[in-house]
């Protein structure tokens, strides 16, 4: 890794197969964001980023996909697990990837688009796996793609994206080192009301950072910031297949007029070491 830049942990990373991923039929950034050619450039170009941000990832998607990405840069990846639809994940096998395949963050579990909350009751298990294994849990609570209860993910409904839904499995999970995804945008409100009553959990600013407008990215990190949470605020880029993704958001944090060079420090890398446990 670089050493001529601060160190930065990204605490939402993907590694996707491409296929299927970007077609006339995705949705991209309308900020002209560019797809690679194939996975080997998606993986190099990914990697070489990482490099040259001084950066370390903790890094989801398919479990092959994932693996092949540490062994190429063993000391930039830091392996998660991808989960769509806990009903109907397979959690023995979960266990068994923690135990002897090195998955080190349970991030990102995605339940809202199926049409239930973060603190549905099947979600529990995973929930005590973390605790069992003393590692983190991601939960996307926030953007997905703008109009994707059309596009068939009928049960995606915007009241399912709130964070105050979660209070219930924090409190049945005390012990459990949560993390919001994408800092439940655009619920800035309830996501203040959770982080208040909730001193444990952290938030990550992943696709909320690249995705959304500047300028409204930078109001809701100064709400998160001026709440007096900055320090369990944690950079991720939600990078999945535009590699520029990772530069722009970037860019956008030390863009924050707002912010103090230790702010970004705390955001960009000391939260992180801390809450993951680097």
């Amino acid at each position: 890794m670089s050493s001529d830049k601060p160190p930065i942990i990204d605490v939402h990373l993907h590694a996707f197969k491409m296929e299927g991923l970007v077609s006339p039929n995705t949705v991209e950034p309308s900020n002209n964001l560019k797809a690679p050619s194939d996975e080997t450039q998606y993986m190099n170009e990914t990697l070489s980023m990482l490099k040259q941000n001084n950066t370390i990832a903790v890094t989801s998607g398919p479990k092959e996909i994932v693996t092949k990405w540490k062994q190429k840069a063993p000391h930039s990846i830091i392996p998660g697990t991808l989960i769509y639809d806990p009903k109907a994940f397979d959690i023995s096998k979960l266990e068994t990837e923690i135990i002897n395949e090195g998955v080190k963050v349970l991030c990102e579990i995605i339940a809202q688009p199926y049409g239930y909350s973060p603190s549905d009751p099947a979600l529990d298990p995973y929930y005590e796996l973390a605790v069992e294994h003393d590692i983190p849990v991601g939960i996307h609570i926030g953007p997905t793609w703008p109009g994707i209860a059309y596009m068939g993910a009928t049960k995606a409904k915007g009241t399912l994206y709130n964070p105050l839904l979660i209070e219930d499995a924090l409190i049945r999970h005390p012990d459990a080192r949560v993390y919001i995804c994408h800092a439940g945008w655009p619920m800035i409100n309830e996501m203040i009301n959770v982080l208040y009553n909730h001193p444990h959990v952290f938030v990550d600013l992943a696709v909320i950072d690249w995705f959304i407008p500047k300028k409204e990215f930078h109001y809701y990190l100064e709400r998160l910031v001026g709440a007096g949470f900055c320090d369990r605020i944690m950079y991720g880029s939600d990078q999945m297949v535009w590699v520029d993704a990772m530069r722009i958001s970037i860019e956008n944090i030390e863009a924050a007029p707002f912010l103090t060079e230790p702010q970004k420090r705390d955001i960009f890398y000391n939260n992180a070491k801390r809450f993951l446990k680097l």
